[in-house]
């Protein structure tokens, strides 16, 4: 069974065909008031984390933490790329939702900052306002397709794709000549993606774990691929 990956490298990628579908690029205006937002935030406040690379969007710009500064991962993969072990690590759906379900009640200071994505849901901040909170969403990056990449993992005709993101859905959606084969969702935001682009996955790893990915494509293996292109309206 061929089965390639939307992502390249890192222990979640071993063993598959590795076909980054987007380019992740640094939004600077989002950074600048990130860094704003940090400097003048009070001891307390709560960062918001849902994926690796907002860290590494902050060391490239030289943001650092600060001291007083209360961390939030979305889950263990995310908490790896931590400068500092977060006091509050996402269970194990590592989903927004089940990071804002971690928190605790909001107390004196229920302030958040939230970097993400510009292509990030919002499920993050309207759970935590809901449960009290001030968010401030900081839209600090993007990603952008790439279809040369996309046209290459078709070349590679695999069996099952492991869809990493929901940028890399939908990547697959505008440029992957289908039908589409088997596609094994990483988490439940993936899986959500999926289907908003018309599809529907195979198998879905709850846990974003090289065991919960594998488990997952061994049950995809067993199911008809069924990613014809949706029908017209």
């Amino acid at each position: 069974m061929r089965v390639a990956i939307t992502r390249r490298g890192g222990a979640l990628a071993s063993g598959y065909a590795q076909f980054p579908l987007t380019r992740r690029r640094a939004w600077p205006d989002g950074v600048v008031a990130l860094r704003q937002e940090l400097a003048i935030a009070q001891e307390g406040t709560w960062l918001a984390v849902t994926s690796g690379f907002t860290f590494q969007v902050m060391r490239e710009a030289g943001i650092e933490i600060p001291a007083g500064i209360r961390l939030a991962c979305v889950g263990r993969a995310t908490a790896a790329h931590a400068p500092f072990m977060p006091q509050v690590i996402g269970g194990g759906a590592a989903s927004a939702a089940a990071l804002a379900a971690q928190f605790p009640q909001p107390g004196e200071n229920n302030r958040v900052i939230y970097p993400c994505s510009a292509l990030a849901s919002h499920v993050l901040e309207e759970s935590l306002t809901q449960r009290g909170y001030q968010v401030k969403r900081l839209e600090i990056y993007t990603s952008d397709p790439e279809p040369e990449a996309v046209r290459a993992l078709a070349n590679y005709a695999p069996n099952a794709i492991v869809v990493t993101s929901g940028s890399a859905a939908r990547a697959l959606a505008a440029y992957y000549p289908q039908p589409l084969p088997a596609l094994v969702a990483i988490g439940e935001p993936t899986a959500s993606a999926i289907h908003e682009c018309g599809f529907t996955p195979a198998a879905i790893a709850h846990e974003p774990t090289p065991a919960g990915i594998a488990a997952a494509v061994t049950s995809a293996s067993r199911e008809p691929a069924c990613n014809a292109p949706p029908s017209p309206a």
